[in-house]
């Protein structure tokens, strides 16, 4: 009997993967008649063919859908599994009169279903062989394959407004990069070159990527109930920096839902904010929720052309944008830290024992620290350099505001209320700015850079020599190992940006080297702040920001562990050497 039963089972998956198979062969075929059709000029015939093959494709899709949902759904609870063939299928068959747009939607469940299928193998793989599959590699190639769904996803006509607008692939690897790595340079206008379609594409990828892939899918597995294995936990702390792993699982869940809690409140109040001036309630909760999660995620994404300048003055706005942009560039370790010691002193019956217990990390008194002392002094500095010049049009009220956004959103965010387009600001201006970049956001965060704690920590070292003392951070020693980091990190990220300055400098040779350089710092920092020169770039150059974009985001060392730079340690202590420095 039970022979019987995992025959049926092997036949029943047998049958399924042929469907599948086929659909990925026809939905491939399709791809490339959707590219034929939207840049050549094709016969009559060849229309034919090409629509014929659409047809197929929809009735395979249907077939497959079908024998999923028959053969395999067990109880309602299996239904779940199918959520993406749900999301795909009702807007196929309202469209099923326009075949090219049908099209469309089978071609980006193929590349989903590819993704999820590829990612799945990658941590298998990983479990299997650890050791062959550092988390390095996991974390780049996961976002590899993000990207490349992305572009390929960006550069059908359904992504597109209007049939005379094309997106060439460089454009789609350009922006899917930018997405994904939540920078928020841009080559082609958001809100008017890219439809309905194309804007929630990117808004995916700026989720996925802001959160990290590896952290979504995981805390998503959490919250369905799927066991944490051993060495995705470890990948996990790998990513998000976290070395006490007794309530990693807490703390992934944590993640999960703070971010969409954050995100829903976003983009309530800017919903409400958008609606006196698009008079339409759907349009003003789409604007919400599209500004809430990138600004959360620290993409700098907006659907006006202008970011926010047309906000300014708007207090509501301003301050809920930047609300959203620190929470998503402090780290999800110290939110975390935060709301547990709110949670326990908020309790009814709380001894003297647990306040005591119940206090700041170290790593979360720095990171706040060092990020409020940013923004104290870049919002001085910026009211006092441009009061003049970008902020001369405003009263002071609003020149504090703007002055307070900018430094905000500088870090890390790229959102802009001010015309920052060469050159406009002032060079001094330009320069601070390109330091607030570098610097960054903070670690386990969605920010770029090379994070505020490194900053603090060179700042200390800095101290402690000087004073000929160890390096101590509230009345804690640092280790060796972590000054010897930090110094690694600055070191590495300052040959990559002169590196690709230097690249950069020779691809755009009629270009201001201050904003070539502006541009690289955004780029790798993943601000996504520029002066005006993105969409000028060649194509060598957007090729050469979309690579620097990634390394950023994986950071330069996971990038080097990911594409085979080995290392070494030596076991046995070399004899030292005295060096003149200085």
């Amino acid at each position: 009997m039970s022979s019987n039963i995992n025959t049926s089972k092997t036949l029943v998956s047998t049958l399924i993967l042929t469907i599948e198979t086929l659909l990925s062969i026809v939905a491939s075929i399709c791809f490339i008649g959707i590219i034929l059709k939207s840049s050549y000029e094709i016969t009559y015939l060849v229309g034919q063919v090409i629509n014929l093959f659409n047809y197929v494709a929809i009735f395979v899709y249907c077939m497959t859908l079908f024998l999923n949902i028959l053969l395999r759904t067990q109880q309602l609870k299996d239904v779940r599994h199918y959520i993406l063939d749900f999301l795909v299928f009702i807007p196929l068959m309202i469209s099923i009169d326009n075949l090219d747009l049908t099209s469309n939607f089978i071609v980006i469940r193929q590349l989903l279903v590819f993704g999820k299928i590829t990612f799945e193998k990658i941590q298998s793989s990983s479990q299997d062989n650890f050791g062959a599959w550092q988390p390095a590699k996991v974390i780049v190639l996961s976002f590899v394959i993000m990207v490349f769904i992305g572009s390929i996803c960006l550069t059908l006509p359904i992504c597109r407004q209007g049939s005379e607008q094309t997106t060439s692939f460089v454009d789609a690897l350009f922006t899917a990069t930018s997405a994904t790595c939540v920078t928020g340079l841009v080559v082609v206008d958001t809100g008017s070159h890219f439809s309905f379609v194309g804007q929630i594409v990117i808004l995916i990828l700026i989720q996925v990527g802001g959160l990290g892939i590896m952290t979504l899918t995981t805390g998503l597995g959490l919250v369905l109930g799927r066991t944490l294995h051993p060495r995705e936990k470890r990948m996990m702390q790998d990513l998000l920096y976290q070395i006490d792993s007794d309530d990693f699982k807490q703390l992934l869940l944590h993640i999960v839902k703070i971010t969409f809690t954050i995100e829903i409140i976003g983009a309530i109040i800017l919903a409400l904010c958008f609606y006196p001036e698009h008079k339409n309630l759907y349009d003003s909760i789409y604007h919400g929720i599209f500004h809430s999660i990138s600004a959360f995620c620290n993409a700098g994404f907006a659907l006006y052309s202008d970011s926010l300048i047309k906000y300014s003055d708007n207090f509501w706005v301003n301050i809920t944008v930047s609300t959203l942009i620190i929470f998503g560039s402090i780290g999800f370790t110290v939110i975390s830290n935060i709301l547990s010691i709110i949670k326990i002193r908020r309790q009814k019956h709380v001894t003297p024992e647990d306040f005591r217990t119940t206090y700041l990390s170290v790593h979360s008194k720095v990171v706040l620290l060092t990020t409020f002392g940013i923004f104290l002094i870049g919002t001085v500095f910026t009211l006092i350099l441009e009061y003049d010049t970008l902020l001369k049009d405003m009263n002071v009220g609003t020149k504090i505001m703007a002055s307070w956004f900018q430094t905000v959103a500088d870090r890390t965010a790229g959102f802009s209320t001010v015309d920052f387009s060469y050159p406009h600001a002032t060079n001094a201006s330009y320069l601070m700015t390109m330091l607030l970049m570098f610097i960054g956001g903070s670690p386990a965060s969605v920010g770029g850079g090379i994070k505020t704690t490194t900053l603090f920590i060179i700042i200390a070292t800095a101290k402690a020599y000087l004073l000929d003392q160890d390096v101590t951070v509230f009345k804690r020693r640092i280790s060796n190992n972590t000054i010897l980091q930090a110094l690694g990190v600055v070191s590495i990220s300052i040959i990559v940006v002169f590196i690709f300055i230097f690249l950069l400098s020779i691809t755009e040779k009629d270009m201001e080297l201050i904003c070539v350089a502006f541009e690289v710092v955004s780029a790798f920092a993943t601000v996504g702040l520029s002066t005006g020169i993105t969409s000028d770039l060649s194509d060598a150059g957007k090729v050469l920001l979309t690579i620097l974009m990634f390394i950023g985001r994986v950071g330069p060392l996971s990038f080097g562990l990911a594409i085979g730079v080995t290392i070494h340690r030596r076991q046995t202590k070399l004899p030292e050497a005295n060096i003149m420095i200085g």
